[in-house]
């Protein structure tokens, strides 16, 4: 069983972001597998910079089209974007000091934020970008 389910209830009516969302989620899958029953050795770096790659892609895409449609809340998102961000970089560097149990504690975080995110403040953005 993954650790997260994607589920349609989950879209915001973004084709692309939704997409992002959905791979996102799937990055969570593949470092849950990664890191069950297995020490630091087997998580892998590459997944953790690929977690970090997507999150800046993602933030900049969303905030770029909130900045073209001249949402009011720009500035609220990219506190929460930045926070989101914080929080990946505090799990690479608990990686790179051989912390397997904050990193194996980060993984439900990371997914509960992203996920309160998605269903909260990002829905009040869709109707300034699709009218």
């Amino acid at each position: 069983m993954k650790f997260f389910q994607w589920k349609e209830s989950f879209q915001i009516g973004l084709a692309d972001i939704d997409l992002q969302h959905k791979s996102f989620m799937e990055l969570l899958n593949g470092y849950y597998d990664s890191t069950s029953g297995c020490t630091k050795d087997c998580i892998g770096q590459e997944l953790l910079d690929r977690v970090d790659q997507y999150v800046k892609m993602h933030f900049r895409f969303e905030e770029s089209l909130m900045q073209s449609a001249g949402y009011k809340e720009l500035e609220h998102q990219k506190r929460q974007h930045k926070c989101f961000e914080s929080l990946v970089s505090d799990l690479r560097a608990s990686h790179g000091k051989g912390r397997p149990d904050d990193l194996k504690q980060a993984l439900p975080l990371l997914r509960d934020w992203f996920l309160c995110h998605i269903l909260e403040e990002d829905r009040k953005f869709v109707p300034h970008i699709n009218p």
